[in-house]
């Protein structure tokens, strides 16, 4: 027991210096660390969430400043988050905060079946978030189950602070980051391998969760933007199996997002994107991540002023 007290005031200083494994999930633990100690978030006007889609494939930097709409921007999304992961943590945001926009880029595998994340209590982890103590002491009791993960995350941090690696976590003043890959340094299973993990089709009852959002955004007063990430045209060209699977994601999501204050945008279909603009089949490096963002700025500002 004395042991375990001390592994507890250990933790409490790492916290301040480092993520914690809460949740085993190098990415999602990062994610709450930055959004404690370097983001703002009760003032954010716009949230980005979603897995790896959002994380990498919108520029928060250039939105704040090209926009002369969006003030502040929050990105909370980590790699593989399915909806039902973050809605906890937007529930408690948008209850709490300034939130004008909420921009959810994704694609179908983002609504396959797979690993659900422990549970996310919102009431906890917006304490958390905004530096309740009893809220941290509870993250830090959770995190002291986890402590061979900690261990190995230290020892990989090398890796994860590479912009040239998929698992880059080095976060923006936004709490996003872009990946610097291209054609010739893409791991060339990503780029073009379609395997059965890439044409597992959606599951209907996973869009309950963007339905939940999609209500969520009445009741909270908020746009709802929900983006069809874009894929290489030539990897889509070659796969009518996976041509129809998005294509039916895109029906299914369009059906859903029906409100006066949602909005679907392909953009798969809306930006013009060669292979220059991707670091894998379907995630864009930094030149495609500005190319979206650019027009994604275009388009908050044409919802702002109809």
């Amino acid at each position: 027991m004395f042991f375990y007290g001390l592994v507890i005031l250990a933790l409490y200083q790492i916290e301040g210096r480092f993520h914690l494994p809460v949740y085993n999930h190098a990415s999602l633990d990062s994610k709450l660390f930055f959004l404690k100690h370097h983001a703002e978030i009760e003032s954010a006007d716009t949230i980005i969430i979603g897995s790896s889609m959002g994380l990498n494939n919108v520029n928060g930097v250039l939105l704040e400043d090209s926009s002369i709409i969006v003030d502040k921007v929050v990105n909370l999304s980590a790699w593989s988050m399915k909806c039902s992961y973050f809605l906890p943590i937007v529930k408690g945001i948008v209850s709490h905060g300034n939130v004008k926009r909420v921009i959810y880029p994704a694609q179908y595998f983002d609504f396959t079946p797979g690993q659900e994340a422990e549970g996310i209590n919102s009431k906890t982890a917006f304490g958390y978030l905004s530096r309740k103590p009893v809220d941290t002491f509870l993250y830090v009791l959770k995190s002291s189950k986890n402590l061979i993960n900690l261990i190995d995350q230290f020892q990989d941090w090398h890796y994860f602070t590479n912009p040239k690696t998929y698992a880059y976590l080095v976060y923006d003043r936004t709490g996003g980051n872009q990946l610097d890959i291209n054609q010739d340094t893409a791991n060339p299973h990503r780029w073009g391998k379609v395997d059965g993990y890439t044409l597992a089709p959606f599951k209907e009852e996973s869009l309950d969760c963007l339905q939940e959002l999609a209500d969520m955004s009445q009741t909270h007063h908020f746009d709802l933007i929900f983006i069809v990430q874009p894929f290489r045209k030539t990897v889509i060209s070659a796969n009518p199996d996976l041509e129809k699977i998005m294509a039916e994601f895109d029906e299914q999501t369009k059906n859903i997002l029906k409100f006066e204050s949602t909005y679907h945008i392909n953009a798969h279909q809306l930006l013009n994107l060669d292979d220059s603009h991707f670091a894998d089949k379907s995630h864009l490096n930094i030149k495609g991540a500005n190319v979206k963002t650019r027009k994604l700025t275009e388009i908050i500002r044409e919802i702002a002023s109809p």
